[in-house]
């Protein structure tokens, strides 16, 4: 049996990391943009929104805004059923094919951070260009993906067992430094 390691990377690609305490956690939000049309790089992302909980406050990367309107609904159009509340839209060009932008931030008033966030985008081509791939909803001029961003934070569990394997590893190294020392002669 195969086992591939990794993922292979959609038309769009969205994560986070967590940082903070009980409380007064921020998520640190990422968007890549893997998008192409028929005039190839010109697909560009406009609006990036998340569902989170609603006494959660946003602050928008360099280029975006926080948007005004806090409900997003995408089933009549194809989409999901999620109620999105939280918006960034673009002011000043857009998240183009091939990159990245992080800091898309969002502050929680909980006790444990999320782990896993749905999210959608928004995009168009300036030369009206149609999105070439599937999985989106809407239209080939306007394509929206929705996903679900998972956080980027190694599980307890992937520490203790980095912990085993590095003492492992030392033993290992102790222990063929005492046979050889023991098999030189006096």
């Amino acid at each position: 049996m195969l086992f591939l390691s990794g993922a292979l990377a959609g038309p769009v690609e969205v994560g986070y990391s967590i940082s903070g305490k009980p409380k007064q956690w921020t998520l640190d939000f990422w968007v890549k943009n893997n998008l192409s049309s028929a005039a190839k790089d010109d697909m560009q992302i406009f609006v990036v929104g998340l569902e989170l909980p609603p006494d959660s406050s946003i602050v928008a990367p360099e280029g975006f805004e926080v948007d005004r309107y806090d409900h997003y609904f995408h089933g009549g159009a194809g989409g999901s059923s999620t109620q999105y509340n939280r918006a960034w839209v673009a002011t000043a060009g857009r998240l183009v094919p091939s990159q990245t932008v992080s800091g898309f931030l969002v502050e929680i008033d909980q006790v444990d951070p999320p782990t896993r966030v749905p999210w959608f985008v928004l995009a168009r081509s300036d030369s009206r260009a149609e999105y070439q791939g599937e999985g989106h909803f809407g239209n080939r001029l306007h394509p929206g993906f929705e996903g679900l961003a998972v956080a980027s934070v190694p599980e307890p569990t992937t520490y203790g067992l980095f912990g085993v394997g590095l003492a492992c590893v030392a033993l290992a190294g102790y222990s063929g430094r005492r046979h050889t020392a023991s098999a030189e002669p006096d």
